[in-house]
């Protein structure tokens, strides 16, 4: 029910942007565009609201490639890493791990971005951060399916190095065919194939 002084003819009122949503935004063009191209008034044309919404959040472009950095660690990391943990048996937790790395746009092209500007003081710290975070859970997820601490180890190198590879070759040419997302399941698949030791062999 509408309030009894709103005139229906008068537009709804705005609704406020919060900085969850400039920061959501600024991920897009991160995936898209590279780190680069997160600029305040570019982003804020693409949302249709002017630049002084962007500095009720944030000072600084700076500060809100930080928090992009920070809510990039926070979604694609540790949540994903929360909801697999769901799972309870450890080798289709894994696989499901393998999943939403090799087949989820979004968020692979984003990282690849990251990786190509991983120079970048503000950036290295997230990324050094996410290796070791990845690499752990991938080394301790293998180590629970039996698999030795050295050769869990290989494993879980080749899996990263395959995802870092996949999504810089991916972010490089608009062209490649792996940007089907039918390839990207089959290509995980595959993965998963190679380095998941395999229910009937635990």
């Amino acid at each position: 029910m509408q309030p009894a002084d709103r005139n229906p003819a008068q537009p709804a009122p705005r609704v406020r942007l919060t900085a969850g949503d400039w920061e959501e935004a600024a991920i897009d063009v991160l995936a898209q565009h590279g780190l680069s191209a997160i600029a305040v008034e570019p982003l804020a044309t693409r949302i249709g609201v002017t630049k002084g919404s962007f500095y009720a959040h944030f000072d600084t472009r700076d500060d809100l490639i930080a928090a992009v950095l920070a809510r990039w660690e926070a979604l694609d990391t540790d949540q994903t890493i929360r909801d697999v943990e769901q799972i309870l048996d450890p080798a289709r937790r894994l696989a499901r791990l393998l999943e939403l790395n090799f087949e989820r746009p979004r968020w692979g092209r984003a990282f690849a971005a990251l990786c190509a500007t991983v120079d970048d003081p503000r950036v290295k710290p997230f990324m050094d951060r996410v290796y070791r975070r990845r690499l752990a859970y991938f080394e301790h997820a293998l180590t629970q399916l039996g698999v030795d601490a050295a050769e869990a180890q290989d494993r879980a190198v080749l899996i990263y190095t395959a995802y870092v590879g996949f999504w810089r070759i991916i972010a490089a040419d608009p062209d490649w065919e792996l940007h089907d997302r039918e390839r990207m399941h089959r290509y995980a698949e595959h993965v998963k194939a190679a380095l998941i030791p395999r229910l009937d062999q635990r």
